[in-house]
């Protein structure tokens, strides 16, 4: 499998990042994959994304001690997936 990965920050706010990548080594068969995340004041972000085609989206917040993060993804199969992780820091 051949992967290509690529990320770019602009203003130390917005990070855009894409991967390709082509399945079993077949260059006729390749996925793309590609995000972005955006930052308030270090302590709130929005997130986006295309999976194969499929949108995802996301958000977070987090302090000194600790992280929350929410996420949706869509599935052909599953439906929405929905995502909540909870962080603690020392």
């Amino acid at each position: 499998m051949c992967i290509r990965d690529s990320s770019y920050l602009f203003r130390e706010t917005l990070l855009l990042t894409a991967d390709v990548r082509n399945r079993e080594g077949r260059s006729f068969d390749t996925v793309v994959h590609g995000g972005a995340e955006i930052w308030f004041f270090d302590a709130m972000v929005l997130r986006a994304g295309l999976d194969v085609g499929l949108v995802t989206m996301g958000a977070g917040l987090q302090d000194d001690h600790w992280q929350l993060d929410f996420s949706l993804e869509t599935d052909k199969a599953l439906g929405n997936i929905y995502r909540i992780s909870f962080t603690v820091r020392n």
